[in-house]
């Protein structure tokens, strides 16, 4: 289904993401990344691609401000080339 904690692969040539928050510009935390062609598609009322991977991160402080909520999460489409990253 995708993986939780550790280093994340990430879409070649895609930077480490940062907080968008003007007082937390530092890398963001991997939390997980989820396998979009692993979903099961009978159950979801969102709209997601049927493949490649959403990635989520986490900024310290984020919960308590909502700018940069909007911002979607990463993506990396089914099939391109990605390496581990350390931030």
């Amino acid at each position: 289904m995708g993986q939780v904690g550790g280093l994340p692969s990430l879409p070649t040539g895609m930077e480490w993401p940062i907080g968008v928050a003007e007082y937390d510009k530092e890398p963001l935390a991997f939390v997980a990344s989820i396998d979009l062609g692993l979903l099961p598609r009978c159950v979801l009322d969102i709209p997601l691609p049927e493949s490649g991977t959403l990635l989520f991160f986490y900024a310290d402080g984020q919960a308590s401000n909502t700018e940069g909520w909007e911002e979607e999460p990463p993506y990396g489409p089914a099939g391109c080339s990605t390496c581990p990253r350390e931030r």
